[in-house]
């Protein structure tokens, strides 16, 4: 079953757009990332744990 984003994400994809994914741990993203490159969409997969602004 596909979360809300993961569903979404995938969608833009099929219809051409590059999509970026952000989220804290890599192993769900990088997963996600290389089925959209390799279904032959553009995907940046990118981890980041909180806004740089808020310490």
């Amino acid at each position: 079953m596909l979360g809300a984003g993961q569903a979404v994400v995938k969608r833009y994809a099929r219809e051409g757009y590059a999509v970026v994914l952000v989220a804290r741990r890599p192993e769900s993203l990088d997963l996600i990332a290389k089925e959209l490159n390799h279904d032959g969409g553009e995907a940046h997969a990118i981890t980041r744990d909180r806004p740089a602004w808020r310490k």
